[in-house]
């Protein structure tokens, strides 16, 4: 399969076990090597949940999985998995839906203002009402903290200057331009 699909075998691995994400040309590459194929739709943004969209993942449930013990992990499951592939494609009413529930509590009380301000920063760039529960007073930290790239002074820097406003006032510095954009 490996072979058909152009990669690695352990690039497949890595695939498969959730270590690594495939290119766009590797997944399609390694789907129709396994005789499936991939199909996509475009449905027109607006109130009425057409098509396969309730199916999408809430927030609070891409919360309940994650594994905090790699936060550039922890980070592209939120950033790529939820808003790149639940939340930027929803229609308006699914949106309010993906972010209405609180997530579960994490092990790592950061993660739990991270998720708020997400939530927070969502909301107004899809022009929807912010859910309540990120108005909890304890979701906000006492000190600035950068869950990726913090080791890194120019991504630092980066951070500070990009973060968007619910991040930078409850004190996460990331840099907002690898936010995936999010049309209303």
């Amino acid at each position: 399969m490996a072979e058909a699909a152009g990669t690695s075998r352990s690039a497949l691995d890595a695939y498969e076990s959730g270590q690594r994400i495939p290119r766009f040309d590797t997944l399609l590459r390694a789907l129709r090597s396994s005789g499936c194929d991939l199909s996509v739709s475009l449905d027109p943004h607006g109130d009425t949940d057409a098509g396969s969209g309730d199916d999408a993942t809430s927030l609070a449930a891409y919360a309940a999985g994650l594994n905090l013990d790699d936060p550039r992990w922890v980070w592209r499951l939120l950033i790529s998995g939820f808003v790149g592939n639940e939340f930027v494609p929803a229609t308006m009413r699914l949106r309010s839906r993906l972010l209405a529930a609180a997530p579960p509590r994490q092990a790592d009380s950061r993660w739990d203002t991270f998720l708020a301000a997400l939530a927070e920063h969502l909301s107004f760039h899809a022009d929807i009402q912010t859910p309540k529960w990120t108005l909890d007073e304890r979701l906000q930290l006492d000190s600035f903290w950068w869950p990726v790239h913090g080791d890194i002074p120019t991504m630092r820097s980066a951070a500070l200057a990009h973060s968007p406003a619910s991040f930078k006032r409850r004190l996460i510095l990331i840099d907002g331009r690898e936010l995936p954009w999010v049309r209303r």
